[in-house]
């Protein structure tokens, strides 16, 4: 990627210890980008992986990729105090921008902190 980020993907091609597999990359992250969705909502994996970076302190980043989709349930509970970024809104760049600030902003808050990432006290609302 342009901006030198290392990505990891959670694809659905992983093999063996998979539950293993998302954890190792889940403590290797500082951020979890979250793709809020049904079909996302509706995965134990999903869920699991998310609920291991909420209490591993990681930065949750959620972003809208369905159109209309509303949280519910335990990713309502993960994602309600956090800003989102909404893709079905906005052309890609101006959404990957909005993300890539996100990203720096929790970045420059970690260099500025113990250590611990800081969660966003803003109402659920779109980054738009």
């Amino acid at each position: 990627m342009a901006d030198k980020f290392r990505v990891w993907i959670d694809l659905e091609e992983m093999h063996g210890a998979m539950m293993q597999v998302m954890a190792d990359a889940v403590k290797h992250s500082r951020c979890i980008i979250i793709c809020m969705s049904e079909s996302y909502y509706t995965s134990p994996y999903c869920q699991s992986e998310a609920q291991y970076a909420f209490e591993k302190r990681r930065v949750l980043i959620p972003l809208r990729v369905q159109s209309s989709y509303k949280a519910d349930g335990w990713l309502a509970f993960l994602t309600s105090c956090r800003i989102y970024v909404d893709f079905t809104k906005m052309n890609f760049d101006t959404a990957y921008a909005k993300v890539k600030s996100e990203i720096l902003r929790s970045q420059a808050n970690r260099k500025g902190s113990s250590g611990i990432p800081s969660r966003s006290t803003a109402a659920e609302a779109p980054i738009m």
